[in-house]
Protein backbone atom coordinates (compact mmCIF):
# COMPACT_ATOMS: atom_id res chain seq x y z
CA UNK A 1 0.00 0.00 0.00
CA UNK A 2 1.33 3.44 -0.93
CA UNK A 3 2.03 5.88 1.87
CA UNK A 4 0.12 9.12 2.38
CA UNK A 5 1.73 12.28 0.99
CA UNK A 6 4.13 13.79 3.54
CA UNK A 7 2.25 17.10 3.45
CA UNK A 8 -0.52 15.40 5.41
CA UNK A 9 1.65 16.01 8.47
CA UNK A 10 2.48 19.65 7.59
CA UNK A 11 0.90 22.22 9.93
CA UNK A 12 0.31 25.96 9.67
CA UNK A 13 0.73 28.15 12.74
CA UNK A 14 -2.68 29.15 14.15
CA UNK A 15 -3.84 32.53 12.83
CA UNK A 16 -4.99 35.52 14.82
CA UNK A 17 -8.77 35.68 14.32
CA UNK A 18 -10.02 38.77 12.53
CA UNK A 19 -13.20 40.34 11.21
CA UNK A 20 -11.31 42.41 8.62
CA UNK A 21 -12.01 40.57 5.36
CA UNK A 22 -9.36 42.42 3.34
CA UNK A 23 -6.71 41.57 5.92
CA UNK A 24 -8.00 38.01 6.04
CA UNK A 25 -7.57 37.64 2.27
CA UNK A 26 -3.92 38.62 2.59
CA UNK A 27 -3.41 36.13 5.42
CA UNK A 28 -5.02 33.38 3.34
CA UNK A 29 -2.63 34.07 0.46
CA UNK A 30 0.35 33.91 2.81
CA UNK A 31 -0.91 30.61 4.19
CA UNK A 32 -1.42 29.26 0.67
CA UNK A 33 2.17 30.11 -0.20
CA UNK A 34 3.38 28.41 2.98
CA UNK A 35 1.51 25.27 1.92
CA UNK A 36 3.35 25.25 -1.40
CA UNK A 37 0.67 26.68 -3.67
CA UNK A 38 2.25 28.67 -6.49
CA UNK A 39 -0.60 31.16 -6.82
CA UNK A 40 -3.72 32.12 -4.90
CA UNK A 41 -6.58 34.47 -5.69
CA UNK A 42 -10.18 35.18 -4.74
CA UNK A 43 -13.16 35.07 -7.11
CA UNK A 44 -16.80 36.07 -6.61
CA UNK A 45 -19.42 33.30 -6.75
CA UNK A 46 -21.33 34.89 -9.64
CA UNK A 47 -19.49 34.68 -12.96
CA UNK A 48 -22.39 35.93 -15.04
CA UNK A 49 -24.10 33.84 -17.75
CA UNK A 50 -21.25 33.43 -20.28
CA UNK A 51 -19.25 30.53 -18.73
CA UNK A 52 -22.37 28.44 -18.16
CA UNK A 53 -23.68 29.14 -21.66
CA UNK A 54 -20.33 28.20 -23.18
CA UNK A 55 -20.32 24.91 -21.26
CA UNK A 56 -23.91 24.16 -22.32
CA UNK A 57 -23.08 24.74 -26.00
CA UNK A 58 -20.07 22.39 -25.66
CA UNK A 59 -22.26 19.72 -24.06
CA UNK A 60 -25.01 20.08 -26.66
CA UNK A 61 -22.41 19.59 -29.40
CA UNK A 62 -21.42 16.28 -27.77
CA UNK A 63 -17.83 17.40 -27.24
CA UNK A 64 -17.74 15.76 -23.79
CA UNK A 65 -17.80 12.28 -25.40
CA UNK A 66 -18.45 9.64 -22.72
CA UNK A 67 -18.00 11.97 -19.75
CA UNK A 68 -21.66 12.09 -18.77
CA UNK A 69 -20.76 13.53 -15.39
CA UNK A 70 -19.87 16.81 -17.12
CA UNK A 71 -23.60 17.37 -17.65
CA UNK A 72 -24.53 16.51 -14.06
CA UNK A 73 -25.86 19.79 -12.72
CA UNK A 74 -24.78 23.43 -12.98
CA UNK A 75 -21.07 24.15 -12.59
CA UNK A 76 -21.25 27.89 -11.99
CA UNK A 77 -23.47 27.78 -8.92
CA UNK A 78 -21.14 27.14 -5.97
CA UNK A 79 -23.92 27.77 -3.47
CA UNK A 80 -25.22 24.33 -4.46
CA UNK A 81 -22.00 22.90 -3.04
CA UNK A 82 -21.79 25.15 0.02
CA UNK A 83 -24.98 27.07 0.83
CA UNK A 84 -24.18 30.69 1.48
CA UNK A 85 -20.98 30.75 -0.57
CA UNK A 86 -19.78 34.35 -0.86
CA UNK A 87 -16.25 33.85 -2.23
CA UNK A 88 -14.03 31.20 -3.79
CA UNK A 89 -10.32 30.92 -3.02
CA UNK A 90 -8.50 29.49 -6.05
CA UNK A 91 -5.02 27.98 -5.85
CA UNK A 92 -2.52 26.35 -8.21
CA UNK A 93 0.00 23.62 -7.50
CA UNK A 94 2.75 23.02 -10.11
CA UNK A 95 3.51 19.57 -11.47
CA UNK A 96 6.46 18.59 -13.72
CA UNK A 97 6.63 20.50 -16.99
CA UNK A 98 7.40 18.68 -20.23
CA UNK A 99 10.17 20.66 -21.93
CA UNK A 100 10.38 18.60 -25.14
CA UNK A 101 7.98 19.96 -27.83
CA UNK A 102 7.78 16.39 -29.22
CA UNK A 103 7.63 14.48 -25.94
CA UNK A 104 6.70 10.97 -27.09
CA UNK A 105 9.61 8.49 -26.99
CA UNK A 106 11.01 7.54 -30.39
CA UNK A 107 9.22 4.40 -31.67
CA UNK A 108 12.46 2.42 -31.81
CA UNK A 109 12.94 2.80 -28.07
CA UNK A 110 9.99 0.55 -27.31
CA UNK A 111 8.86 2.85 -24.51
CA UNK A 112 5.56 4.49 -23.68
CA UNK A 113 4.64 8.05 -22.73
CA UNK A 114 2.95 8.98 -19.46
CA UNK A 115 1.69 12.53 -18.92
CA UNK A 116 3.98 14.32 -16.50
CA UNK A 117 1.25 14.84 -13.90
CA UNK A 118 0.84 11.06 -13.65
CA UNK A 119 4.54 10.18 -13.36
CA UNK A 120 4.62 10.61 -9.59
CA UNK A 121 3.85 8.19 -6.80
CA UNK A 122 0.83 10.05 -5.41
CA UNK A 123 -2.57 10.81 -6.93
CA UNK A 124 -2.74 14.58 -7.20
CA UNK A 125 -6.22 14.56 -5.62
CA UNK A 126 -4.61 13.35 -2.40
CA UNK A 127 -1.82 15.93 -2.45
CA UNK A 128 -3.98 18.88 -3.52
CA UNK A 129 -6.97 17.82 -1.46
CA UNK A 130 -4.92 17.42 1.70
CA UNK A 131 -3.48 20.90 1.41
CA UNK A 132 -6.87 22.42 0.66
CA UNK A 133 -8.15 20.79 3.84
CA UNK A 134 -5.34 22.51 5.74
CA UNK A 135 -6.09 25.83 4.08
CA UNK A 136 -9.77 25.40 4.92
CA UNK A 137 -8.96 24.79 8.59
CA UNK A 138 -6.80 27.92 8.55
CA UNK A 139 -9.62 30.02 7.07
CA UNK A 140 -12.13 28.70 9.63
CA UNK A 141 -9.76 29.62 12.46
CA UNK A 142 -8.99 33.00 10.90
CA UNK A 143 -12.67 33.87 10.43
CA UNK A 144 -14.53 32.40 13.43
CA UNK A 145 -17.82 30.82 12.41
CA UNK A 146 -16.88 30.58 8.75
CA UNK A 147 -17.62 27.43 6.78
CA UNK A 148 -15.54 26.11 3.88
CA UNK A 149 -15.60 23.32 1.31
CA UNK A 150 -12.72 22.16 -0.85
CA UNK A 151 -13.03 21.17 -4.51
CA UNK A 152 -10.29 19.55 -6.61
CA UNK A 153 -12.00 17.78 -9.52
CA UNK A 154 -14.33 16.33 -6.88
CA UNK A 155 -17.54 18.33 -7.49
CA UNK A 156 -19.22 20.17 -10.39
CA UNK A 157 -17.41 23.50 -10.59
CA UNK A 158 -15.93 25.56 -13.43
CA UNK A 159 -12.49 25.76 -11.84
CA UNK A 160 -10.82 27.38 -14.87
CA UNK A 161 -13.46 30.09 -15.17
CA UNK A 162 -13.20 30.86 -11.46
CA UNK A 163 -9.39 30.78 -11.61
CA UNK A 164 -9.53 33.35 -14.43
CA UNK A 165 -11.90 35.49 -12.35
CA UNK A 166 -9.46 35.22 -9.42
CA UNK A 167 -6.60 36.58 -11.52
CA UNK A 168 -4.65 33.33 -11.86
CA UNK A 169 -4.46 33.32 -15.65
CA UNK A 170 -6.35 33.11 -18.92
CA UNK A 171 -7.87 30.17 -20.77
CA UNK A 172 -5.74 29.35 -23.80
CA UNK A 173 -6.66 28.01 -27.22
CA UNK A 174 -5.84 24.53 -25.89
CA UNK A 175 -8.50 25.14 -23.17
CA UNK A 176 -5.88 25.01 -20.37
CA UNK A 177 -5.60 27.74 -17.77
CA UNK A 178 -2.34 29.57 -18.54
CA UNK A 179 -0.73 31.79 -15.94
CA UNK A 180 1.53 34.44 -17.51
CA UNK A 181 4.05 33.90 -14.70
CA UNK A 182 3.88 30.09 -14.55
CA UNK A 183 2.38 28.55 -17.69
CA UNK A 184 -0.17 25.74 -17.58
CA UNK A 185 1.50 22.80 -15.82
CA UNK A 186 -0.52 23.35 -12.65
CA UNK A 187 -3.37 21.69 -10.82
CA UNK A 188 -6.34 23.86 -9.85
CA UNK A 189 -8.07 23.71 -6.51
CA UNK A 190 -10.87 25.75 -4.98
CA UNK A 191 -11.98 26.51 -1.46
CA UNK A 192 -15.54 27.76 -1.11
CA UNK A 193 -16.16 30.06 1.86
CA UNK A 194 -19.25 31.76 3.26
CA UNK A 195 -17.47 35.06 3.86
CA UNK A 196 -17.29 37.91 1.34
CA UNK A 197 -13.53 38.06 0.87
CA UNK A 198 -12.65 40.79 -1.64
CA UNK A 199 -12.29 39.43 -5.18
CA UNK A 200 -9.05 39.99 -7.08
CA UNK A 201 -10.48 40.24 -10.58
CA UNK A 202 -9.01 38.87 -13.84
CA UNK A 203 -5.37 39.50 -14.68
CA UNK A 204 -5.27 41.73 -17.80
CA UNK A 205 -1.86 40.35 -18.82
CA UNK A 206 -1.55 37.41 -21.17
CA UNK A 207 -3.24 35.78 -24.11
CA UNK A 208 -2.55 33.53 -27.07
CA UNK A 209 -2.48 36.22 -29.75
CA UNK A 210 -2.04 34.70 -33.21
CA UNK A 211 -0.20 31.60 -31.92
CA UNK A 212 -1.71 28.25 -32.97
CA UNK A 213 1.10 25.89 -31.97
CA UNK A 214 -1.12 23.80 -29.70
CA UNK A 215 -3.82 23.43 -32.34
CA UNK A 216 -1.33 22.48 -35.04
CA UNK A 217 0.60 19.99 -32.89
CA UNK A 218 -2.30 17.83 -31.68
CA UNK A 219 -1.70 14.32 -33.10
CA UNK A 220 -5.42 13.50 -33.29
CA UNK A 221 -6.83 16.91 -34.35
CA UNK A 222 -8.82 17.27 -31.15
CA UNK A 223 -9.37 21.02 -31.55
CA UNK A 224 -12.11 21.78 -34.10
CA UNK A 225 -11.61 25.48 -33.33
CA UNK A 226 -9.53 27.62 -30.99
CA UNK A 227 -10.73 27.30 -27.38
CA UNK A 228 -12.81 24.22 -28.25
CA UNK A 229 -11.74 20.67 -27.32
CA UNK A 230 -13.44 17.62 -28.81
CA UNK A 231 -12.83 15.09 -26.04
CA UNK A 232 -13.73 12.19 -28.31
CA UNK A 233 -10.49 12.83 -30.23
CA UNK A 234 -8.29 13.84 -27.28
CA UNK A 235 -5.49 11.42 -26.34
CA UNK A 236 -5.92 12.21 -22.65
CA UNK A 237 -9.60 11.27 -22.81
CA UNK A 238 -9.02 8.19 -24.95
CA UNK A 239 -6.29 6.76 -22.72
CA UNK A 240 -7.84 7.61 -19.35
CA UNK A 241 -11.58 8.20 -19.39
CA UNK A 242 -12.79 6.17 -22.38
CA UNK A 243 -13.95 2.65 -21.69
CA UNK A 244 -13.59 -0.12 -24.26
CA UNK A 245 -12.23 0.18 -27.79
CA UNK A 246 -12.00 3.55 -29.49
CA UNK A 247 -12.14 4.27 -33.25
CA UNK A 248 -9.35 2.67 -35.35
CA UNK A 249 -8.71 5.92 -37.22
CA UNK A 250 -7.45 7.53 -34.00
CA UNK A 251 -5.11 4.75 -32.87
CA UNK A 252 -2.09 5.61 -34.98
CA UNK A 253 -2.29 9.21 -33.79
CA UNK A 254 -2.31 8.07 -30.18
CA UNK A 255 1.17 6.71 -30.82
CA UNK A 256 2.85 5.30 -27.72
CA UNK A 257 0.85 7.33 -25.21
CA UNK A 258 -0.12 5.14 -22.27
CA UNK A 259 -1.75 7.62 -19.93
CA UNK A 260 -2.62 11.18 -20.86
CA UNK A 261 -0.87 13.60 -23.18
CA UNK A 262 1.22 16.76 -22.88
CA UNK A 263 1.63 17.75 -26.55
CA UNK A 264 -0.59 20.85 -26.55
CA UNK A 265 1.17 22.13 -23.43
CA UNK A 266 4.69 21.11 -24.44
CA UNK A 267 4.59 23.40 -27.50
CA UNK A 268 3.08 26.38 -25.64
CA UNK A 269 5.55 29.31 -25.38
CA UNK A 270 4.11 30.35 -22.01
CA UNK A 271 5.46 27.18 -20.43
CA UNK A 272 9.00 28.49 -20.58
CA UNK A 273 7.95 30.18 -17.32
CA UNK A 274 6.90 26.92 -15.65
CA UNK A 275 8.12 26.78 -12.03
CA UNK A 276 9.72 23.70 -10.45
CA UNK A 277 7.28 20.94 -9.63
CA UNK A 278 6.04 20.52 -6.09
CA UNK A 279 8.28 17.94 -4.37
CA UNK A 280 5.38 15.54 -3.80
CA UNK A 281 4.53 15.58 -7.51
CA UNK A 282 7.99 14.85 -8.84
CA UNK A 283 8.24 11.89 -11.22
CA UNK A 284 9.34 8.41 -10.25
CA UNK A 285 11.88 6.85 -12.64
CA UNK A 286 9.81 3.73 -13.36
CA UNK A 287 6.87 5.89 -14.50
CA UNK A 288 8.86 7.95 -17.00
CA UNK A 289 8.98 6.43 -20.49
CA UNK A 290 8.38 2.89 -19.17
CA UNK A 291 9.51 0.05 -21.49
CA UNK A 292 6.33 -1.41 -22.94
CA UNK A 293 7.23 -5.07 -22.48
CA UNK A 294 8.33 -4.65 -18.88
CA UNK A 295 5.26 -2.58 -18.00
CA UNK A 296 2.98 -5.17 -19.62
CA UNK A 297 4.49 -7.84 -17.37
CA UNK A 298 4.01 -5.64 -14.29
CA UNK A 299 0.40 -4.83 -15.18
CA UNK A 300 -0.45 -8.49 -15.69
CA UNK A 301 1.33 -9.49 -12.47
CA UNK A 302 -0.39 -6.95 -10.24
CA UNK A 303 -2.01 -3.79 -11.60
CA UNK A 304 -3.70 -2.95 -8.31
CA UNK A 305 -0.44 -2.75 -6.39
CA UNK A 306 1.20 -0.83 -9.24
CA UNK A 307 -1.57 1.76 -9.51
CA UNK A 308 -2.84 2.03 -5.94
CA UNK A 309 -2.76 5.58 -4.63
CA UNK A 310 -1.66 7.04 -7.99
CA UNK A 311 -3.37 8.64 -10.98
CA UNK A 312 -3.05 5.31 -12.82
CA UNK A 313 -5.99 3.89 -10.89
CA UNK A 314 -8.31 5.97 -13.06
CA UNK A 315 -7.81 4.00 -16.26
CA UNK A 316 -8.10 0.55 -14.66
CA UNK A 317 -6.29 -2.63 -15.67
CA UNK A 318 -8.29 -3.22 -18.84
CA UNK A 319 -7.76 0.36 -19.95
CA UNK A 320 -4.02 0.11 -19.37
CA UNK A 321 -3.82 -3.18 -21.29
CA UNK A 322 -5.71 -1.60 -24.17
CA UNK A 323 -3.32 1.35 -24.10
CA UNK A 324 -0.31 -0.98 -24.00
CA UNK A 325 -1.63 -2.88 -27.03
CA UNK A 326 -2.05 0.36 -28.98
CA UNK A 327 1.41 1.60 -28.03
CA UNK A 328 2.98 -1.75 -28.94
CA UNK A 329 1.34 -1.59 -32.34
CA UNK A 330 2.75 1.87 -32.94
CA UNK A 331 6.21 0.93 -31.68
CA UNK A 332 9.10 0.02 -33.96
CA UNK A 333 10.00 -2.82 -31.61
CA UNK A 334 8.71 -6.35 -32.07
CA UNK A 335 5.94 -6.99 -29.52
CA UNK A 336 4.11 -9.68 -31.45
CA UNK A 337 4.38 -12.26 -28.67
CA UNK A 338 2.75 -9.93 -26.14
CA UNK A 339 0.12 -8.83 -28.65
CA UNK A 340 -0.80 -12.40 -29.52
CA UNK A 341 -1.49 -13.00 -25.84
CA UNK A 342 -3.52 -9.79 -25.58
CA UNK A 343 -5.52 -10.70 -28.69
CA UNK A 344 -6.92 -13.63 -26.69
CA UNK A 345 -7.87 -11.41 -23.73
CA UNK A 346 -11.47 -11.84 -22.53
CA UNK A 347 -12.11 -8.10 -22.62
CA UNK A 348 -13.38 -7.21 -26.12
CA UNK A 349 -11.73 -3.78 -26.16
CA UNK A 350 -8.33 -5.12 -25.20
CA UNK A 351 -8.56 -7.95 -27.74
CA UNK A 352 -9.68 -5.63 -30.55
CA UNK A 353 -6.84 -3.20 -29.97
CA UNK A 354 -4.36 -6.10 -29.84
CA UNK A 355 -5.59 -7.45 -33.18
CA UNK A 356 -5.29 -3.99 -34.68
CA UNK A 357 -1.80 -3.68 -33.21
CA UNK A 358 -0.70 -7.01 -34.69
CA UNK A 359 -1.75 -5.82 -38.14
CA UNK A 360 0.05 -2.53 -37.52
CA UNK A 361 3.19 -4.40 -36.42
CA UNK A 362 3.21 -6.29 -39.72
CA UNK A 363 3.37 -2.93 -41.48
CA UNK A 364 6.02 -1.59 -39.12
CA UNK A 365 8.13 -4.72 -39.69
CA UNK A 366 8.65 -3.67 -43.33
CA UNK A 367 9.93 -0.21 -42.36
CA UNK A 368 13.56 0.77 -41.71
CA UNK A 369 14.63 0.67 -38.06
CA UNK A 370 12.20 -2.01 -36.95
CA UNK A 371 13.67 -4.16 -34.16
CA UNK A 372 12.63 -7.74 -34.97
CA UNK A 373 13.16 -9.86 -31.86
CA UNK A 374 12.27 -13.04 -33.73
CA UNK A 375 14.99 -12.38 -36.27
CA UNK A 376 17.46 -11.62 -33.46
CA UNK A 377 16.56 -14.93 -31.79
CA UNK A 378 17.12 -16.86 -35.05
CA UNK A 379 20.49 -15.16 -35.53
CA UNK A 380 21.62 -16.05 -32.00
Amino acid sequence: MRRDPPSAARALPPPQPTADLAAAALEVKRAAAALGFSACGVAPPDLGPEPGERLQAWLEAGRHAGMGYMAAGPRAEPERLLPGTLALILVTLPYPAERDPDPSPAPERGAGYVATYAQGGYDYHRVLGGRLEQLGAFVEALLPGARTRRVCDTAPLLERAYAHAAGLGFVGKNTCLIGPAQGSYVFLGALLVDRALPADGPDPIGGCGSCTRCLDACPTDAFPAPYVLDASRCIAYLTIEHRGAYPPELREGVGTHLFGCDVCQAVCPWNKFAPPADPELRPEPDRQAPPLGALYARVEAGFKSLARGTAWERTGKRGMLRNLATAMGNSAVDYRAELEALAAHPDPGVAEHARWALARQRVRATEPGYVDSRQEESDA
